[in-house]
């Protein structure tokens, strides 16, 4: 069973996970940030999903975004690489983030987490 790719402005979260309930631990992007200097380092990952080019299955991109919509980074993956994780380095420190995964089979999913004073 395939879905058609969603859209930026209506991902699949936590709380709204369209017809993959089941998927929610496996898409959903996972964020963590530490400080650096006077921006952070921001890794983003989505734990135990496969990048199998034999089905193919697998995380094509990770993108993040400021809580204004700002693009921060990205990351574009192929079905050989061996986990879908990516690392920025950002100058400064926003109130929000927002982290985008793109399944070639799942559509794309959003995480988020408000950024603490540290």
């Amino acid at each position: 069973m395939t879905a058609e790719p969603n859209s930026m402005e209506n991902p699949y979260t936590k709380e709204n996970p369209g017809p993959w309930a089941e998927k929610v631990g496996t898409h959903l992007p996972q964020i963590t940030y530490e400080k650096a200097g006077s921006g952070l380092t921001v890794t983003v990952k989505v734990d135990n999903h496969p990048m199998d080019p034999q089905q193919p299955h697998f995380i094509m991109s990770i993108m993040l975004q400021d809580g204004m919509g700002a693009t921060l980074g990205e990351k574009t993956f192929v079905a050989t690489d061996p986990a879908p994780l990516a690392v920025f380095e950002l100058m400064s420190v926003p109130d929000k983030l927002k982290a985008y995964e793109h399944c070639n089979i799942h559509g794309i999913w959003m995480g988020e987490t408000s950024v603490m004073a540290q």
